[in-house]
């Protein structure tokens, strides 16, 4: 990926390779994270289509209304490698809830990396929860300031 004007955003992160990540690599410590793309894989159309093929094998609605829904957000990846920012109390413990435990991005990153996509994740260890909150908040405020919208795999809730 091109490198992007918000990176210097991200420049106190360490940054690791998703895949050769594990969970014992994070620290048990409050901070801020962020997943950016390494190297784009098979087109968005083809990632989706996929993943909700394997999906509706199961039959089941809800899952699949569930998984349409956050697959979505993957039309709204461009040019900027970073899409999803987010903190936590327990960096070691929000890395195993994207592994699949309970992750907002879970399902898009699955597809993702399915379809030959690289990701990293970056974190930043902070003090406590409420300055990886706070940190957060302004991270995403700065990015939105660069581009315009928040990332590709943040829901606004504004």
């Amino acid at each position: 990926m091109k490198e992007c004007t918000c990176n210097i955003l991200f420049k106190n992160f360490t940054w690791k390779n998703l895949k050769l990540l594990s969970e014992k690599d994070l620290p048990k410590l409050p901070g801020v994270y962020a997943i950016r793309i390494i190297k784009k894989g098979k087109p968005i159309n083809e990632v989706k289509e996929t993943f909700l093929n394997i999906i509706e094998k199961t039959s089941w609605k809800g899952l699949k209304e569930y998984v349409e829904n956050r697959l979505n957000r993957l039309n709204r990846i461009n040019e900027c490698p970073i899409i999803y920012i987010g903190s936590t109390a327990n960096l070691q413990s929000r890395f195993k809830d994207l592994c699949g435990r309970r992750h907002t991005a879970f399902f898009s990153i699955f597809a993702l990396l399915i379809a030959n996509w690289e990701l990293e994740i970056g974190w930043q260890k902070l003090d406590n929860k409420s300055k990886a909150k706070k940190m957060e908040k302004k991270l995403k405020e700065k990015y939105e300031k660069i581009h315009g919208k928040l990332p590709a795999l943040v829901k606004d809730y504004r």
